[in-house]
């Protein structure tokens, strides 16, 4: 399987498992982030962007559990996989309520851990791909277009305009916002007109393309201007 553009963080006290499990987590994972105590994990997931997490039960500091209810309560649909002895069983019947992704016994049976980042990482990937009124997809990760299943050819000026938005589809962008992101490097001689014209060209072009009408970005006027996905 190729390695995915996604980071986890595993979270194991154990030395010895962690640099062997670690191992196995390189052929999937672009960057992985080890914590070897419960408050270190934590700490790592509020400074890093981590997409899964990876946390055995029991860890000093904090519980592997205590962990998980921690990320949980600020991120409802991160995986979270959770790794126990057999004897475990009745700490894990009590994490029901954190939606766990799912537990790996130990000893580690590579076969099903394996299985599980695959259907993780399937997930992941899925979730990254952002339908835009039934009619065009966009890849976050490559950041492109897609219609079809074909990428569409846009221009400099478009991908970056793009790119804003899909920062946050749900954000009004200022006018001043799409300007300083598109001519960052022309900011001393503002021209607002060069934005209207962006967006009517972008939009012109999908409908050409499309052969219909098509209408992405919307104009709230005197505040700024929305993604219509």
């Amino acid at each position: 399987m190729q390695k995915k553009n996604f980071t986890i963080l595993y979270a194991e006290d154990d030395t010895y498992t962690r640099e062997k499990f670690g191992y196995v987590l390189k052929r999937y994972f672009k960057n992985i982030i080890y914590a070897s105590d419960g408050q270190e994990a934590i700490d790592i997931y509020d400074k890093e962007n981590i997409d899964v997490v990876l946390v055995d039960i029991n860890m000093p500091k904090k519980t592997g559990l205590e962990v998980a209810s921690y990320i949980r309560n600020r991120d409802e649909n991160i995986p979270i996989v959770v790794i126990s002895a057999h004897s475990d069983r009745e700490k894990l019947l009590k994490a029901v309520t954190l939606k766990l992704e799912d537990y790996i016994i130990k000893p580690i049976d590579l076969n099903q851990a394996i299985e599980l980042l695959q259907n993780i990482i399937n997930k992941l990937q899925k979730s990254r791909i952002i339908s835009i009124q039934n009619i065009f997809e966009f890849n976050l990760d490559d950041q492109r277009l897609y219609y079809k299943n074909s990428p569409v050819e846009l221009t400099e000026y478009e991908l970056k305009l793009l790119s804003l938005f899909s920062s946050n589809f749900n954000k009004v962008y200022t006018k001043d916002e799409i300007y300083y992101h598109i001519w960052d490097d022309d900011i001393e001689n503002i021209n607002y007109g060069k934005v209207r014209k962006l967006i009517s060209r972008f939009q012109t072009n999908l409908s050409t393309l499309v052969g219909k009408k098509i209408n992405l970005i919307e104009n709230n006027y005197s505040v700024g201007y929305s993604f219509k996905l």
